[in-house]
């Protein structure tokens, strides 16, 4: 009761054929914002125009990726921003479709992508469409409304996992997140989440996880300073955002990479930072003082 319907369709774009009107749509540099290196002139129009020729193709390398991520992210902002005029709405689940976001086996980078795309301001459950059956299903409630309730409880739309996103500012590295997680399987976890940080805590699907958050003074979960959640498993976890204000994103590029990257080894559960190629820093503004692996060491294995 009380509640608005936004709708924002874009036929005219895409991240298959369509990647072209893609990037002319939203603008090369909303996808630079997300791009841990500074890209060659030319290079992000020869990438979209490669999928256009190639519909089938998917990313083949970490830099290519993250092109395709970048531009997931700015086209999703653009149709949020559409379907509600420049508002923030409150975002309570979403549900993936579509190759690039369900076709990935590390829900939990799914998740990060959706965190910076979408802004929410509390916790997101993230659901699934595998089998691209919504489309389907939206025709078939038109004439078997109880089908398509027995179809939705068979686990055809599958459970991701859940991200919980804290609002408000707070000094760089200062804590923002104090959580107390008891699992089902009797396993306790006790956790504090830094500002411009995020933790991902895996859990399966068929587990849940009680968890207690408290917020500092100035914070807040949904309006919240302490929740108390009950939430399921699922491929993708549970994801602790502690990036607050869409404002103090990294401007540079050299920020960019150490940020993104270490965002990056989070989600996919590598114990160390990933680090970039070492020939994309010819590419970043400023300089960039970090010692990295040898020019011997492979790039790490992105997602597939």
């Amino acid at each position: 009761q009380g509640q608005k319907l936004h709708t924002a369709i874009r036929s005219d774009i895409g991240m298959g054929h369509s990647a072209h009107s893609a990037l002319s749509a939203v603008g090369e540099d909303a996808v630079v914002r997300w791009l841990p290196f500074q890209p060659q002139p030319g290079e992000l129009l020869e990438y979209v125009q490669g999928k256009g020729a190639q519909q089938s193709a998917v990313p083949r390398d970490m830099r290519s990726r993250c092109i395709e991520y970048g531009l997931l992210r700015a086209v999703i902002r653009l149709l949020l921003s559409e379907a509600v005029a420049g508002g923030q709405p409150s975002i309570d689940w979403v549900v993936l479709a579509g190759a690039t976001l369900t076709g990935s086996a590390q829900g939990a980078l799914d998740m990060l992508l959706l965190s910076d795309a979408l802004q929410p301001r509390g916790v997101l459950q993230v659901k699934a469409d595998p089998h691209g059956a919504l489309a389907g299903l939206g025709v078939l409630a038109l004439h078997e409304p109880a089908a398509v309730v027995q179809l939705l409880e068979s686990g055809l739309i599958v459970h991701v996992g859940t991200v919980i996103r804290a609002a408000g500012r707070a000094a760089a590295n200062a804590p923002v997140m104090k959580l107390d997680i008891r699992l089902s399987n009797g396993e306790k976890q006790v956790r504090q989440v830094l500002a411009g940080d995020l933790w991902h805590l895996p859990l399966s699907a068929g587990l849940q996880a009680e968890v207690r958050v408290q917020t500092p003074r100035g914070l807040h979960i949904a309006g919240k300073r302490r929740r108390r959640l009950l939430l399921s498993g699922g491929r993708g976890g549970l994801l602790f955002d502690a990036r607050l204000n869409d404002a103090d994103a990294p401007a540079s590029a050299s920020e960019r990479a150490l940020s993104m990257l270490r965002w990056f080894a989070a989600v996919t559960g590598q114990s160390q930072q990933v680090m970039i190629p070492e020939n994309w820093l010819l590419d970043l503004e400023n300089n960039l003082e970090q010692v990295l692996e040898s020019e011997d060491e492979p790039p790490p294995a992105a997602p597939t």
